[in-house]
């Protein structure tokens, strides 16, 4: 009752388990590489990390053969067009810009 992610984490180090590896990269959560309920962040570090299962993932984003409606995996933008330099070094400053002001508001409510 009570524990926060830091003792979570401090029983799976304690423990022995430790944290899963894909933590290390940039995951939030395990399941499947092409999750639709990813952080465009966590798809920049995918490519990154492990650019054959993005390249999977895109193949996934083909139109519906019914309507005509593209399916993607990210809202408001494919894979194709997430994966361009510039696009994913904008998601790179917007998340880094997100995890400084968490950490403010974290330092300001202790």
């Amino acid at each position: 009752d009570g524990l926060i992610l830091r003792d979570i984490e401090e029983i799976l180090r304690v423990s022995g388990v430790g944290m899963p590896p894909y933590t290390k990269w940039g995951r939030t959560r395990s399941g499947c590489y092409f999750c639709f309920y990813q952080q465009k962040i966590e798809w920049v570090k995918l490519k990154e990390t492990h650019p054959d299962l993005y390249e999977k993932a895109k193949e996934y984003e083909v139109p519906f053969e019914k309507t005509g409606n593209f399916f993607t995996w990210s809202q408001g933008e494919s894979l194709a067009e997430l994966e361009q330099p510039e696009r994913m070094a904008q998601i790179k400053r917007d998340h880094a810009l997100r995890v400084e002001r968490m950490a403010q508001r974290k330092d300001n409510s202790t």
